[in-house]
């Protein structure tokens, strides 16, 4: 988790069930076993960051995302790749090791607190019964456990006390238009649903994969580089940023009307990429592609990459004409044809 961004964090998820299946085999346990420690070692980290929010918040809102957002899809995943056909007792008998040896470190971080506290405003994850029931909807929302299996492994349960969605609370219904109405919106608003995407654990995952398409939403998210850090859980980063060099290598400067306006978003996108880069210290190799046509080694690297006394007469007469657009107070700007 605290590497999600890298070849092997867990926003990859080939990778990451390779991982997993190869220390199920390799440890040789039962499959409920396996789940149940792999269970309450996130509980644990969850917690640990929890007892650092006022210090480290964004650590404590990975750890929850992953908890409850990311670790169930993730298990599910697992356990359809190593074989089972029978996931409900597995998950059942998983959580019943979990729910017995965590009870009490659960009940020693997370402080106690009543309805009334609930309903002024403070939230849910910090209230240990609120933990119990919110993982196990998240279990029955997958079909990991059933209805009656949750009500048995923890009594407060209710199969209609799952918690609403509030990325959907004002569409129809549909991810997408959450992201269409995103990517229009003023940078105030996008804030505002990236605030809410990552509070509904529920939803990051579809919405994670929808905006993986949408290169246009760099702008959004490196204002808001919270999200991005919860986004990182569920998609591979590396090739979410080859997605977005390659739009910069292909953009075709020749057939552009207007190359002026189309500086803004590609100077955007740049920035975007270098600031990702260098938040999750990401190396150039794992940003190339497959047959190392596209790199990212110019924007990592520093310095000059040639001299100016290096260059041709022809690219020595475009750096003059660059120096000049940007530097001689008596030129009117860049023009179109250097642009291009």
């Amino acid at each position: 988790v605290d590497c999600r961004a890298h070849p092997y964090g867990c926003g990859n998820t080939e990778r990451t069930l390779a991982v997993l299946l190869g220390l199920y085999r390799w440890n040789g346990v039962a499959l409920p076993n396996f789940c149940a420690e792999l269970i309450r070692a996130a509980v644990l980290h969850y917690l640990e960051a929890f007892q650092l929010k006022d210090i480290e918040p964004t650590l404590a809102s990975n750890w929850s995302s992953f908890v409850y957002g990311r670790l169930p899809d993730l298990l599910l995943q697992f356990l359809e790749n190593a074989g089972s056909t029978q996931h409900q007792p597995i998950m059942e008998s998983a959580m019943t090791i979990v729910l017995e040896k965590v009870a009490r470190q659960l009940d020693f971080v997370l402080p106690f607190q009543s309805t009334m506290d609930i309903d002024d405003g403070s939230e849910a994850e910090s209230n240990p019964s609120l933990f119990r029931t919110r993982f196990l909807h998240a279990l029955v929302k997958r079909d990991l456990l059933s209805p009656s299996m949750a009500k048995a492994l923890y009594n407060d349960w209710k199969e209609d006390g799952a918690l609403p969605s509030i990325l959907l609370q004002d569409s129809t219904g549909s991810i997408e238009e959450v992201i269409e109405r995103l990517l229009l919106s003023s940078p105030e608003e996008q804030r505002q649903v990236l605030a809410l995407f990552i509070k509904d654990y529920d939803q990051q995952g579809e919405f994670a994969k929808t905006l993986y398409k949408a290169a246009s939403i760099c702008e959004a998210l490196v204002n808001y580089l919270a999200a991005f850090d919860v986004l990182a859980l569920y998609i591979p980063i590396p090739q979410f940023l080859q997605r977005l060099l390659v739009l910069v290598d292909n953009l075709d400067w020749e057939d552009i009307d207007d190359p002026q306006m189309a500086m803004t978003p590609l100077g955007t996108v740049i920035l975007y990429l270098q600031s990702i880069i260098g938040r999750y210290n990401l190396k150039p190799a794992a940003l190339e592609s497959k047959d190392q046509s596209i790199s990212a080694e110019y924007l990592i690297q520093a310095g000059s990459a040639e001299s100016v006394s290096s260059l041709s007469s022809d690219e020595e007469a475009v750096y003059n004409d660059w120096h000049r657009a940007l530097f001689d107070v008596t030129c009117d700007g860049v023009e179109d044809s250097l642009v291009r």
